[in-house]
């Protein structure tokens, strides 16, 4: 993808006069399982830097945690310091690998003379649990999986801009869009206000672009006390998970909650606790309610009860696409394929999740 986006602007450098505004998606595929790199990379790594992760006792990991882990392979893995140390090593050469190949599409912007009247943003879809709370991969509501990076560089072209600002309010994903709207409507109507499409959820972020007084030109203004939220279904658990962050507040909520109340609703104060490993919901009973009937109200139904349409549409797929697909052989040959160790209790589970959810 890499030597495609350099191509890209290669082309560009001689634009015609119908031609002289772009946008180029230039996807870079890591950090990303599975965690490959090399001794290039490694080298580049600050190992004394790299913190060992808490891993709290069995007995105090929340259910959800605890299952996750089991899924991915982690909580029966006996993993010694030294190997927790060499995959967090490996994710962090990959992020220094990344860091490179993001240099080379910057070195082609300036060499065919883009740099100075281009908008870069870098930005992920998720994070990396990183062996934080006993887990890899994404599949979660802390922090390492569900906070990304996200930055912003103005042109060089422009002068009344803030450069090196970190920006503290939260921001979504869902604010790319309308940024991006912003940035197309700088060339097209310098100077009119702009008015976004109501039914977007997310906000233009120039609010926090300009060091000199001037204003976003969206219509609507960035809220200042925002909440945002998210909402998980994942492969490697066995309930979706909510979630809300609210200045410093973090609450998470279960599908699984109304039938097992093992599966409570957690509360963080992500900037006390940045591990996330003290729920305080117990001691802040007013905050978990403000928060739940915020998460409730965009949902529109309990959390059961859309855990409950996952689940079915789960199970209308797998027949779809396996039971009514292949005979019992060929299927099992695949599920034997695709998971180590399957045997016959596995597949007298996977027949009893279909029945209870058909």
């Amino acid at each position: 993808m890499l030597p495609k986006c350099i191509d890209f602007l290669k082309s560009k450098s001689n634009p015609t006069p119908n031609d002289t505004t772009w946008m180029l998606y230039c996807s870079i595929n890591i950090p990303h399982p599975a965690f490959n790199t090399n001794s290039t990379w490694l080298a580049g790594v600050d190992v004394k830097a790299i913190p060992k992760p808490t891993w709290l006792p069995r007995d105090q990991f929340h259910p959800a945690d605890s299952y996750m882990s089991e899924s991915k392979n982690v909580w029966s893995r006996n993993y010694t310091d030294q190997q927790i140390h060499k995959v967090r090593k490996t994710y962090y050469a990959m992020c220094y690998e990344t860091d490179y190949m993001l240099g080379t599409v910057i070195d082609a912007l300036k060499k065919y003379g883009h740099y100075d009247n281009t908008f870069i943003v870098f930005l992920s879809d998720h994070g990396e649990m990183n062996m934080e709370h006993r887990q890899v991969w994404k599949n979660s509501m802390y922090e390492a999986s569900e906070r990304v990076p996200f930055i912003i560089a103005p042109p060089p072209s422009m002068t009344n801009v803030h450069r090196g600002q970190m920006v503290s309010n939260l921001t979504s994903l869902l604010d790319v869009y309308p940024t991006l709207l912003e940035m197309a409507q700088m060339m097209n109507q310098p100077t009119e206000p702009i008015a976004m499409p109501k039914y977007l959820s997310g906000h233009s972020l120039f609010s926090f672009l300009y060091n000199d007084g001037t204003q976003s030109r969206s219509d609507v203004i960035y809220p200042l006390n925002r909440k945002v939220t998210a909402e998980y279904f994942s492969n490697m658990g066995n309930t979706g998970s909510f979630m809300v962050r609210s200045g410093s507040y973090k609450y998470i909520a279960f599908g699984r909650h109304s039938y097992d109340p093992s599966y409570k609703p957690q509360l963080f104060n992500v900037m006390k606790d940045p591990e996330e490993l003290n729920d305080i919901a117990l001691q802040n009973p007013a905050v978990v309610k403000e928060l739940d009937d915020y998460l409730i109200s965009l949902i529109g139904r309990s959390y059961f009860d859309l855990d409950k349409m996952v689940v079915k549409n789960d199970v209308e797929l797998y027949k779809r696409f396996f039971v009514n697909k292949y005979n019992n052989v060929t299927l099992r040959k695949k599920l034997e394929k695709t998971y180590l160790g399957f045997d016959d209790s596995d597949m007298a589970k996977i027949e009893t999740w279909q029945k209870q959810h058909e």
